[in-house]
């Protein structure tokens, strides 16, 4: 026995001692590859820097770097090589003009992202790599939600939405004091009526009843949002996909625990919008999950439940969760700076007249966005100045590329620090200010910014290239929509004794919103 245990001992020891040169040849390798990145702190073995930025709210840590080395910066979590750029032209460089070199994303899904685990294929557009199927869902989303003509579709459910929203603040503002109005806090109200949309776009219009069907709704809501906002602390078995569920075990049951009452809520919806389908003798495609059971895949074959599931997910998280930030930041600072508020609503008022009636009354339609363009400045300055994510998810490339003078090597994951681009003093006049003049021009000029970034980069609140986002003409064609009606039915003031702070905090390590979530006071306006 005590030679059975001494050969034991001796293949332990002899597997650490070979995993231990591993890591040194690796470590020592990885050292001579960093003489030609750019610069950054020195990394450990195995855990990299991430005893310098940690693994939760990494911005202000990666700030102070950028300020000791510069705009470009390599740092490494755990073994994974990343480089963070903070410059305007070194974005479009590498987003714009060699877009197709910067193009891919990391692997696969990470861990905290996945919603079914194990061997099931997860394929998140915002993770598949430029490829046939990467540009077969592009092409989808595009085409069957996104065009002009299916944004047109929804109209009507957005103006029931709107209507939704101004019975639920008027509502809770009359459980407060003062003449015809009340102390609102709008933010659950945001979420919940841009959720109610988000969900009849994806399953289906007949899901927009949201007075009878409020309870339903706020239950996919709350399971939705549970998962998202625990991205940020599950990011620990992205960085240690193997072995982070035998290091975290309590954390790990509670992931698998959020996935299945995710699952649970989301599937079903997904396998009715199958049996629909089948039903209908001409399947029609009437939302997002429809497109999804119809896409012929370019290799052949269709979607399985699960893949059709996990991009359902991905919709609802990225096309609503920022979509609800920016608005509370677009009314926060209408509320700090009335003067902007008082423009707004004299614009609304020259073109569609003002007030919105004690029942609701006329509202803004969107055609009539067109023609108001300090709306749409005051869109564009709360993007810019408070983005909804303040790094781009990373970008992999795809053969070594020189940027600045450095070296990335294949495979280098890089990301943007799109914040700082949008708050640069050298290209923003005092950027710190709420100033959404800066965004208007005359009708012979062209417009002071470019969203997607094409033309030049001095903000890009939705990506940049090829990996743009998708729903940035969505985005804000609701942030417009929403905050042109909110001005025009309330008036919108601090609440007495009350200062509106416009403190960011970080949500699920990927989603900046307000630390004190906003407190106002509304009046209903009247009809002129």
């Amino acid at each position: 026995m005590v030679w059975e245990w001494e050969w034991v001992w001796t293949l332990v020891f002899s597997a650490l001692a070979c995993l231990g040169v591993k890591v040194v040849v690796g470590f020592v390798g990885e050292l001579k590859v960093r003489r030609r990145l750019p610069p950054g702190p020195l990394p450990l073995p195995l855990i990299g820097n991430l005893h310098q930025i940690g693994l939760e709210e990494m911005e202000p840590k990666l700030q102070k770097l950028h300020d000791k080395y510069g705009p470009i910066i390599t740092v490494y979590q755990g073994t994974e090589r990343h480089v963070f750029v903070a410059g305007h032209e070194t974005a479009h460089m590498a987003l714009v003009k060699n877009g197709a070199a910067f193009g891919n994303r990391i692997p696969a899904a990470p861990e905290n992202f996945r919603l079914f685990g194990g061997n099931e294929s997860e394929p998140f557009i915002g993770f598949t790599d430029c490829g046939p199927l990467w540009r077969a869902f592009r092409r989808n989303l595009n085409t069957e939600l996104l065009s002009s003509a299916k944004l047109t579709s929804f109209a009507g459910a957005r103006e029931e939405v709107v209507q939704k929203l101004f019975r639920m603040l008027r509502k809770e503002a009359a459980g407060g004091t003062g003449a015809g109005g009340g102390v609102v806090r709008p933010l659950e109200t945001f979420r919940f009526v841009l959720f109610a949309l988000g969900m009849s776009m994806c399953f289906g219009g007949e899901l927009l009843n949201i007075d009878e069907d409020e309870e339903m709704v706020l239950e996919q809501m709350a399971a939705v949002r549970e998962s998202h906002q625990n991205l940020g602390r599950f990011f620990v078995f992205h960085v240690f996909p193997r072995s982070g569920k035998y290091l975290f075990p309590k954390m790990w049951k509670e992931m698998m625990g959020i996935r299945r009452r995710l699952v649970r809520n989301l599937h079903p919806l997904v396998q009715a919008r199958i049996r629909k389908m089948a039903e209908r003798e001409n399947h029609a495609i009437e939302c997002y999950a429809d497109s999804l059971i119809a896409l012929k895949l370019p290799e052949g074959g269709k979607l399985k439940e699960t893949e059709i599931t996990t991009l359902c997910y991905e919709f609802l998280t990225a096309g609503v969760s920022t979509v609800v930030s920016s608005l509370q930041w677009a009314m926060a600072n209408l509320v700090k700076h009335p003067e902007v508020q008082s423009k707004v609503y004299e614009e609304i008022n020259k073109t569609v007249g003002g007030g919105g009636g004690d029942q609701g009354g006329t509202i803004v339609k969107e055609e009539d966005l067109k023609k108001m363009p300090y709306v749409k400045a005051v869109v564009l300055e709360t993007l810019r100045k408070h983005p909804p994510i303040h790094t781009l998810l990373p970008h992999r490339v795809t053969e070594e590329m020189e940027m600045e003078g450095y070296s990335i090597p294949k495979d280098t994951f890089v990301n943007f620090m799109l914040v700082s681009m949008g708050r640069d003093p050298k290209v923003w006049e005092d950027p710190m200010a709420f100033r959404p003049e800066r965004f208007l021009h005359r009708g012979d000029e062209a417009p002071p910014v470019d969203l997607t970034g094409t033309r030049e980069i001095k903000m890009i609140p939705f990506g940049a290239g090829r990996r743009v986002c998708p729903g940035v003409g969505i985005g804000t064609l609701h942030l417009e929509f929403l905050v042109a009606n909110l001005v025009k039915q309330f008036q919108w003031s601090a609440v007495d004794g009350e200062e509106v702070d416009l403190t960011e905090t970080m949500h699920n390590d990927i989603d900046y919103s307000m630390k004190t979530p906003l407190r106002a006071h509304i009046i209903p306006r009247k009809d002129n």
